[in-house]
């Protein structure tokens, strides 16, 4: 259901819980099988080979990925943090069909317990760029423009200054 809801299929996914499991039944799992192979690129784009293109700054890291769905940026970011510095919370950035991108944003759950709430200082810094943004304390993201990007970056760095140690 969480695949067709993020490769707006919506439909199937309720004709599926409608109880339809023949024709429905078969299209979600095509959708899922596109979504899996969407995910397992995404994930082998950023950091399937020994050079990850994960960049780490002194409070932060974050990865370009462009080219990556906007739907499922959130859920690649989480997947990463698996191969990236866990003391640090991570930032996947992508280009949305707006001429803006989507910023997904997750750390681990140890990170939480410093008392730092990511979606507050998310939502604060995306505000300062001309954008908008919130969420949870360890998940969260915004919308920013395209070229606010590097002002956004060294923000949120400097933000964490002193709240985070590696």
């Amino acid at each position: 259901m969480n695949a067709c809801g993020r490769n707006h299929q919506e439909k199937v996914a309720m004709e599926v819980l409608k109880g339809d499991r023949f024709v429905a039944l078969d299209e979600l799992e095509a959708v899922s099988k596109e979504h899996k192979r969407n995910l397992a690129q995404a994930i082998e784009k950023v950091a399937g080979s020994e050079e990850t293109n994960i960049i780490e700054l002194e409070n932060l890291q974050y990865f370009d990925g462009t080219g990556i769905k906007p739907e499922i940026v959130g859920t690649v970011t989480g997947m990463i943090l698996g191969y990236c510095n866990w003391k640090k919370p991570i930032i996947g950035f992508t280009q949305t069909d707006s001429d803006g991108l989507k910023i997904s944003l997750r750390c681990s759950r140890l990170l939480s317990y410093e008392g730092i709430h990511f979606g507050n200082i998310i939502r604060e810094i995306s505000s300062k760029v001309g954008g908008s943004g919130g969420g949870h304390s360890m998940a969260c993201g915004a919308y920013i423009p395209v070229e606010k990007k590097n002002e956004f970056l060294e923000l949120f760095n400097e933000t964490l200054n002193g709240k985070i140690s590696s």
